[in-house]
């Protein structure tokens, strides 16, 4: 790789020292004579004794907060919206109803309508009349479908449904595991609080405890969640922000002159994506002993396998429009006085400023700073740029760059929606799924990476130490945190991408 996209030693060391002191801390933690140790736990809120040790260089690492609410529903369902992942919620409507693998049977339907409308008897609410108030929602993880789990590890490719309750907080109302024709699908029905603490339960048998009932829900949304783990790391993650934009990276350094105005555009933001990525295939996918082999459920292979199919299936560039790919999901922008169909999606919200304000910026840039004016003659000039037309054939080329969706750029709309999805993506959609995996993985009951016990068909099996044998052990879960902690480091400076000299100031206290 050329030295100039290479990391510098400042940032190379900055986050091997973070690694290997957030494991220092962990070794500290674990051998204090006032601390549990890891192999006393009982209980998935043990692993909050992970925190909390000043170790040297590691500074304080204090339990997350979501270690606090994690067991809560509503913190399951707002991580949807506000969480490390939050491309995944989808509006139930005519043009996108719920799954067809979801187990709709009469029975079940009549608990789903039976959990409703205890939950808010005024409302009188069905599935059917929540579709209707567009108050529906689900998230599926089919893609997992048919990717290998290595060793004894266990996910599923889950459905969840989601619906706005009576005080508009998003709620999960059901959870279905497994799919297949030849498998139960067994459907998971969220219980209803009362007076805050106890739990009315819908279920076909009246077999089970409460307690047993609270430990299978529980589980059920950590297969959830294991499942969403993947998906984000190996598709929202790494392959649709880092992978994705690589080939569009070398294709703007390959053709278009350090003088064109639109590399002058684009450079400071694509910044360390080569290096980056270069350290990402030599530590997390690393043929000999990486570091998602190690603690994704489905391994190497499997991480391989799924980014795969996500790129040849799922990726298109210019869907990737944040505009778009909100309205593919079924949200649109909420305007002052508007309806907001699901409130508290900031991701959604703060997006839209966002994707405006670089749409703007693009703008002025393609219009106004003589690059290719703006009257009769703009889309002349665009489509008669031999540097810009040459790149856009070698990422249109699928034995060169092989983007998916890359559109031609023949007009100054078609190029102004090219650069503001690259330029969205290489920051604030990067942003949005890559900053906060220290917030939401380091806990790991929270998101666990891989579980090594599926749900079993007896559910008083699930106890908790059940599930402590699901969880990730020891090493794993030093690294998870380890590896979380060091990829939501913010960046310390900028370079000025003419002269290569530091710039700004430093974001965050080493």
């Amino acid at each position: 790789m050329p030295t100039d996209q290479q990391f510098d030693s400042q940032s190379h060391n900055r986050m091997v020292n973070w690694y290997l002191t957030t494991q220092f801390n962990f070794f500290a933690k674990d051998n204090d004579a006032n601390s549990k140790p890891f192999d006393q736990f009982k209980e998935p809120d043990d692993y909050k004794c992970m925190f909390g040790t000043k170790a040297w260089l590691a500074g304080s690492l204090p339990a997350p907060s979501i270690s606090k609410r994690w067991k809560r529903d509503v913190e399951f369902a707002r991580q949807y919206l506000t969480g490390v992942n939050p491309i995944m919620i989808r509006a139930v409507r005519d043009e996108d109803p719920l799954p067809d693998d979801l187990n709709l049977s009469a029975a079940n339907l009549a608990l789903i309508n039976q959990k409703l409308y205890e939950a808010a008897p005024a409302n009188n609410d069905t599935l059917d009349s929540l579709r209707l108030k567009r108050r529906l929602f689900y998230v599926d993880y089919k893609i997992l479908q048919g990717i290998t789990m290595k060793d004894n590890r266990v996910f599923y490719s889950p459905i969840v449904v989601l619906y706005l309750d009576h005080i508009n907080h998003l709620m999960p109302l059901l959870i279905q595991l497994t799919r297949e024709s030849n498998d139960r699908r067994e459907v998971f029905i969220a219980p209803n609080e009362i007076d805050g603490e106890k739990k009315r339960w819908y279920t076909h048998t009246n077999k089970y405890s409460d307690d047993v009932l609270d430990r299978t829900w529980l589980f059920a949304r950590m297969h959830v969640m294991s499942a969403d783990g993947i998906v984000h790391e190996m598709v929202s993650h790494l392959a649709f922000t880092h992978l994705a934009m690589e080939p569009i990276v070398i294709g703007f350094h390959r053709q278009l002159a350090t003088s064109h105005k639109l590399f002058q555009l684009m450079i400071p933001h694509f910044r360390n994506t080569l290096a980056i990525n270069d350290f990402g295939r030599s530590t997390l996918l690393s043929d000999n002993d990486s570091v998602f082999d190690r603690i994704i459920g489905c391994g190497l292979v499997g991480s391989l396998a799924l980014m795969q199919k996500a790129y040849t299936t799922k990726f298109n560039l210019m869907d990737r429009a944040f505009d778009k790919e909100m309205a593919l999901r079924g949200f649109s922008e909420v305007t002052s006085g508007g309806i907001d169909n699901l409130p508290g999606y900031y991701y959604r919200d703060d997006g839209f400023k966002l994707w405006h304000a670089l749409k703007k910026y693009v703008s002025i840039v393609v219009h106004h700073l003589e690059v290719y004016g703006n009257n009769q003659s703009t889309n002349s000039r665009i489509k008669h740029d031999e540097q810009l037309q040459a790149l856009r054939r070698e990422l249109a080329d699928p034995f060169m760059g092989n983007v998916p969706g890359m559109p031609e750029l023949e007009t100054a709309t078609d190029l102004i929606g090219f650069l503001t999805t690259v330029l969205f993506t290489c920051t604030a959609q990067h942003s949005a799924v890559n900053f906060g995996q220290f917030d939401y993985y380091s806990f790991v009951p929270n998101r666990p990476l891989h579980l090594t016990k599926s749900m079993p068909h007896d559910k008083n099996q699930v106890t908790n130490a059940y599930i402590m044998a699901a969880l990730p052990g020891k090493s794993m879960t030093m690294d998870t945190i380890s590896v979380a902690r060091v990829l939501s480091l913010p960046a310390v400076y900028m370079r000025d991408p003419l002269t290569n000299e530091k710039i700004g100031y430093t974001l965050m206290k080493e």
